[in-house]
C-alpha cells in the first residue's frame, strides 16, 4: 500500500508543477503581447531628435517586432535621410 500512496503523491505532485509551468507560460505569453504594442498612426524619423525615432533602421526594427496596428502606419522621414 505504501507504494501505491508514494506513486500517487508522486504522480500529484508531478501533475502541480506541469499545471503551474502551463500557468507560467500563459502569463509570459499574455504579457509580452503588452509589450510589444503594435505601430499605428503617424510616426516621425529624424536623427535631430524630437522625433518617434532617431533613424529609419530604429523605425524598421520596431515595426518587424510590433508590426501594423488598425489603421495602418505612416512613417514621415524628416529630410536628409
Amino acid at each position: 500500500m505504501t507504494t501505491i500512496n508514494s506513486s500517487r503523491t508522486y504522480f500529484s505532485r508531478t501533475i502541480n508543477f506541469i499545471a503551474a509551468m502551463l500557468t507560467v507560460m500563459l502569463l509570459t505569453f499574455m504579457v509580452s503581447g503588452v509589450a510589444f504594442a503594435q505601430l499605428s498612426g503617424t510616426k516621425t524619423i529624424n536623427s535631430a531628435g524630437g522625433a518617434d525615432y532617431a533613424s529609419i533602421s530604429a523605425a524598421v526594427t520596431a515595426l518587424n517586432s510590433g508590426g501594423v496596428g488598425s489603421g495602418g502606419v505612416t512613417f514621415d522621414v524628416a529630410a536628409g535621410h
